[in-house]
């Protein structure tokens, strides 16, 4: 799949904007050492993980693994290095602030000053759009709802949920007309990522009540498993 999706699988890191790192629930760590942190100060919300110990830091992070995690640095070097690194740890939606702390200050924002957290306390929340585990078992039950399947047709063949409609999520544009739009829809793939694709493409075609499913989802021996 092309796009940010195809661009992270070729192993190339993706920007993230001071506006992001405000407004979103996030992991933000700061790969400077803490002598430099001293002197400058860091950015809010932050927790200092310097670069030569984060391939030891794997029990820091969070047991959500699609916890978004965001990088800076005064080394350009040391963000792709980390992206590398935490990745394969297992979280994929890793993303930079490569302006780092010298851009936070060029927008007049707030810079915290003293001793910098060094632990991770991340809490998973749901965006208004997204679906708990919980959540979307209920809409199994219910008749109303829509389960969406945007994942290939040779993936939906392996196991997929009782009463699902399949529409691949390249396919939606052409085929999201035999949709009702009155009734509530509930999107789902493998991990979540094309969901969410999903989810932004029936938006665009004025679908309203729509919700994402951002979970891993496995088929096996007509029994299915979703786990966060």
């Amino acid at each position: 799949m092309d796009g940010e999706p195809g661009w992270k699988r070729a192993g190339y890191y993706t920007e993230s904007t001071a506006e992001y790192i405000q407004r979103e629930n996030i992991v933000l760590i700061d790969l400077r050492d803490p002598e430099v942190i001293a002197k400058t100060g860091y950015i809010p919300k932050a927790v200092n993980i310097p670069m030569k110990d984060l391939e030891k830091a794997e029990g820091k992070f969070p047991s959500y693994t699609k916890a978004p995690i965001v990088v800076y640095s005064d080394k350009k070097e040391d963000l792709e290095k980390a992206v590398k690194i935490i990745k394969k740890f297992g979280y994929p939606n890793v993303t930079v602030y490569s302006g780092g702390l010298k851009d936070w200050i060029a927008k007049g924002l707030e810079v915290k000053k003293g001793p910098i957290p060094t632990e991770i306390t991340y809490v998973r929340t749901y965006r208004p759009f997204e679906v708990s585990p919980a959540d979307f078992e209920r809409a199994l039950k219910d008749r109303h709802a829509i389960i969406l399947d945007v994942r290939t047709p040779e993936e939906f063949k392996k196991g997929h949920f009782p009463g699902a409609i399949n529409i691949p999520v390249d396919d939606i544009p052409k085929k999201a007309h035999i949709l009702p739009k009155d009734k509530p829809i509930y999107v789902h793939c493998v991990t979540g990522v094309r969901a969410e694709m999903g989810y932004h493409a029936l938006r665009d075609l004025g679908f309203t009540n729509v919700k994402v499913l951002m979970a891993n989802v496995e088929f096996e021996d007509g029994k299915y498993s979703i786990t966060e």
